[in-house]
């Protein structure tokens, strides 16, 4: 497809190194980089950044062959508002603002990549709209290390995460089961793994959990299925093939199935707390 590419403004003020060697080649820049309204379109997606700003350092070695390619940054990087679109299936990607600051790796070797990241990452007002589900979130914070492992062949990816999550104000429509979940916050510590990492269980974690303010409704917003006040778990572990297990289990201001309708404000079910130790 036909790609087009601009900005209105592009600068870079550092130092530029290059090393050639009997197998490789390596280019050092260290330094900062500024691009404002910079926009790819092509036939199959719309694409839109603001601004984005790079301070710090990038490492690349280029081998002779065509495997081994390495790359490393360790530096901060701040964007404005981005907007990614794919109008044939409906995708939409947004946010308002990203930071990032921390090390970056990636290395291809002959049949598979790998991609590491250690820092920590904000992002501000992200929405996501597709035909299955649209979603908002009003802030995202990250604390810790990603690897992501990418096969050429037909074995599933990977991905391992090992740190502090924090998810502000989440708003998710499900237009297929015609449910919609709302929280105020949730907080997640600890190591969770996705894909082939670990090789038994294609998701699993074991970690501390922190739900504020739980809702689940109908599409409309007008029944109120399910809602907690908090849901608290230490020890959490998740492995999909054998379910869910953990050393204590905390919910409170448990109602179930209220209508939100003025008026009507008696749910089916209220607890003030419930409380269970080594579940699973």
């Amino acid at each position: 497809s036909n790609l087009t590419a601009e900005h209105s403004g592009f600068s870079w003020k550092g130092k530029v190194q290059a090393l050639q060697k009997a197998n490789d080649t390596a280019i050092n820049l260290e330094g900062t980089l500024a691009i404002k309204d910079a926009q790819a379109t092509s036939q199959t997606f719309n694409l839109l950044q603001e601004a984005l700003n790079w301070k710090g350092r990038v490492d690349l070695n280029l081998p002779k062959e065509n495997t081994g390619l390495s790359v490393k940054t360790d530096g901060r990087m701040e964007g404005g508002r981005f907007d990614f679109k794919m109008p044939v299936e409906k995708l939409n990607t947004r946010y308002e603002g990203l930071q990032w600051e921390g090390i970056i790796e990636y290395r291809a070797a002959e049949n598979d990549s790998r991609i590491n990241l250690d820092g920590t990452l904000n992002m501000d007002a992200l929405a996501f709209e597709s035909p299955d589900a649209a979603a908002t979130e009003k802030r995202i914070e990250w604390n810790g290390s990603l690897g992501a492992f990418l096969p050429q062949s037909e074995q599933k990816p990977g991905i391992q995460l090992n740190g502090r999550l924090n998810l502000g104000e989440l708003d998710l429509a499900v237009p297929g089961s015609q449910l919609a979940i709302l929280q105020d916050s949730l907080t997640w510590e600890g190591p969770l793994d996705y894909g082939e990492v670990p090789q038994q269980a294609p998701v699993s974690g074991t970690g501390k959990l922190l739900l504020q303010n739980l809702r689940v409704t109908d599409i409309q917003k007008t029944y109120l299925l399910m809602a907690s006040k908090t849901i608290s778990a230490d020890a959490l572990r998740l492995v999909n093939s054998s379910g869910i297990s953990g050393k204590t289990l905390s919910i409170g201001g448990l109602e179930v199935l209220k209508s939100q309708q003025a008026g009507t404000k008696t749910p089916l079910l209220r607890a003030g707390s419930i409380s269970v130790q080594g579940f699973d």
